[in-house]
């Protein structure tokens, strides 16, 4: 409680005397003022920390309704339900400062992506959509940060992006974290990462760099267009975790035998490791030996 003294103030006006206030609080006889002022800054100090406090808990809340109705839109639930949901979550927008309505919230930056729905019958291509999958989901936790604040909003956004039998596989547990939202000890996964953790297990199960190695090795240029043959080359060295100096041996190896012969007369050759530069030659050389090849083509059809 601020002293009713308070009021004694120096006031000029509405404006305070900073002067005649700055005398009196240095005042060693009197410490009546100092001690009304320290008082003042206490309860202000402490307003504002329940302000803070206040509407944290209160963005908190939206957000994990807004978590909630997303999710109960897509799952099959009662009209009863889905309007409650969208009843609290109007009640807490509307208690919410003016200062602090949507416009001033944290803005998502990053799209979700496509849901993962884990029909494909093919493992490979399974494979490969969990795990694009799986990486868009982190990458968006890691930019909209400040968005997803808590655990059961970053485990809920999961199952808000998942369909199909991936849905159907997972259902239990999201709900049971729902149901069971303030007590995290007995979850059964504790953070999104333990989520995704028990996802790899399911869908995560092939040696997808042995795939690539085998396909990387089966990968010569003979015929195809230089432009063709570096894409797949490129996407599959990636894949298979070659060095750039791997790379660059490989290339020189797989290119068609008319652009190996043009090569072995560059003056001027890339480091061993500088595998985009190798590119570059290697396509300014394919410039060069088409009209030869398209020549001796001509000659070999006469």
């Amino acid at each position: 409680m601020i002293p009713s003294q308070t009021s004694q103030l120096p006031f000029t006006g509405s404006k305070l005397d900073c002067s005649s206030l700055a005398s009196m609080l240095q005042d060693p006889t009197d410490d009546m003022y100092k001690n009304q002022v320290e008082a003042l800054c206490r309860a202000a100090e402490s307003a504002m920390d329940h302000f803070i406090n206040q509407n944290a808990n209160l963005e908190r809340r939206i957000a994990e309704l807004e978590t909630h109705l997303a999710q109960a839109q897509g799952t099959p639930r009662t009209q009863d339900s889905l309007v409650t949901l969208a009843d609290e979550l109007r009640t807490l927008l509307s208690a919410r400062p003016t200062e602090l309505r949507p416009e001033s919230r944290p803005r998502r930056m990053m799209p979700n992506p496509n849901p993962f729905e884990g029909d494909e019958k093919d493992v490979k291509k399974r494979q490969q959509q969990y795990v694009n999958w799986r990486s868009q989901v982190l990458r968006t936790f890691a930019v909209d940060k400040s968005f997803f604040v808590t655990d059961f909003i970053r485990i809920q956004h999961i199952a808000g992006l998942l369909g199909g039998s991936a849905s159907k596989l997972y259902r239990k547990k999201f709900d049971f974290i729902i149901e069971h939202e303030e007590n995290q000890a007995i979850w059964p996964w504790q953070t999104h990462t333990d989520c995704l953790a028990e996802m790899n297990k399911q869908y995560e199960t092939l040696d997808l760099t042995l795939s690539a190695s085998q396909a990387f090795d089966n990968l010569w240029m003979g015929k195809k267009p230089f432009q063709n043959f570096i894409a797949d080359f490129a996407a599959l060295a990636e894949e298979c975790g070659k060095t750039e100096t791997q790379k660059v041996e490989s290339l020189q190896l797989k290119v068609s035998q008319e652009l190996a012969n043009e090569m072995t007369h560059q003056l001027v050759r890339p480091a061993r490791d500088n595998f985009s530069e190798w590119c570059k030659c290697t396509r300014r050389s394919t410039i060069t030996c088409w009209p030869r090849t398209t020549r001796t083509n001509c000659a070999q059809d006469v």
